[in-house]
């Protein structure tokens, strides 16, 4: 049985519980039982939705020592019991707990200090750069560093990605609360810009390049976003989207947060603009920029006002230029191959011995 410990709501998004949904996946064609272990029912229709079974803690996601009792229950008669833990909020002392119980495997994203797990995951393109050597010298641990691990779904690594001479459909993905509007900033902002410079009038908006947003569960701004979408017939919001691949493939250009989000861009190859706003994006949006010919756009954070300046120039850019799409795209392609939830998997039904 593989216990996946993660969290998804309205505070931290979703992304650590979709990386987990694809490792999910990859687990379950394997024929590894997967059991999601929640600490509140947020983050539990998005799981059920991709048909996984929940246990739901009814505990504080930021004070994981207080659901030991319960996983002790859970967990010390199991045999062959993997627990896969994604929280920012994990503590050694509460591995430790597990670690009598089951093996652990904890994915890191940051390689600043040892975990007392089984195995570590990083699959950021710049782990290989961090000093676990260092980190894990006294102790034996299963390392699995970058981004050919990055656990993306089968769709990324099926799908069909051409460039095309002329570019028609900008992506727009900011993660899936986006708690500052960066998309609806950026949708408005890029085509007011674009209105200007390629003199489009407002009866005649249907010349303008057709905005996709993707709107996450936890969208803080929803409504927002819908009454752009009335106002610019060209901006068209996408919920609850299935198959994510089908629709990047569809798009000339991406504009994404440097999140997880771009490793399914780059194993498709769709030329993206990107920026970060949350501290875990800050390494990949810095390693990305030496890695790829992707733009780096900025902290919104720090930075709003430049960044959405940066990111709608850089977007312009790539829309007049099918030769820069071309490059960047070809760049992007080099860093995953979209198989590394695959090789997860397959790592753990080895030593499952399955």
């Amino acid at each position: 049985m593989l216990y996946i410990r993660a969290d998804g709501n309205n505070q931290i998004g979703v992304g650590h519980l979709m990386r987990c949904l694809s490792i999910a996946d990859a687990a379950a064609e394997q024929g590894i039982p997967v059991l999601f272990l929640l600490a509140d029912t947020q983050g539990e229709p998005l799981v059920k939705s991709r048909g996984y079974d929940t246990m739901v803690l009814h505990t504080n996601y930021t004070k994981m020592e207080e659901e030991l009792p319960v996983l002790e229950v859970l967990l010390r008669e199991k045999k062959e019991a993997f627990v896969l833990i994604d929280s920012y909020y994990v503590t050694n002392r509460y591995l430790e707990a597990i670690g009598r119980w089951s093996r652990t495997v904890y994915l890191d994203d940051f390689g600043k200090e040892g975990y007392c797990a089984d195995w570590i995951i990083n699959y950021n393109i710049y782990a290989p750069r961090l000093p676990y050597g260092e980190l894990y010298r006294q102790k034996p641990v299963k390392l699995l560093l970058g981004s050919r691990y990055a656990p993306l779904r089968r769709d990324f690594e099926e799908v069909r990605y051409r460039i095309r001479e002329t570019a028609e459909h900008v992506l727009i993905t900011t993660g899936g609360a986006d708690c500052y509007n960066v998309a609806g900033q950026l949708a408005e902002r890029l085509t007011a810009y674009l209105m200007a410079e390629w003199d489009v009038s407002a009866d005649n908006l249907s010349k303008l390049p057709r905005i996709h947003i993707v709107s996450g569960p936890f969208h803080s701004f929803r409504d927002k976003l819908e009454q752009l979408s009335c106002r610019y017939p060209h901006i068209i919001i996408h919920e609850n989207v299935v198959n994510m691949a089908e629709l990047m493939a569809s798009c000339d250009i991406a504009i994404s947060a440097a999140g997880s989000t771009l490793y399914e861009l780059c194993a498709i190859g769709v030329p993206s603009v990107y920026f970060y706003f949350v501290e875990n994006q800050e390494l990949p949006a810095r390693y990305f920029a030496e890695e790829t010919a992707m733009y780096h756009a900025g902290n919104y954070v720090d930075a709003a006002e430049d960044t959405l300046t940066q990111m709608t120039q850089e977007c312009v850019r790539l829309l007049e230029s099918a030769g820069k799409r071309r490059s960047v795209s070809e760049s992007m392609k080099e860093v995953t191959d979209g198989r590394g939830a695959r090789r997860i998997a397959e790592a753990i039904q080895q030593a499952m011995g399955l």
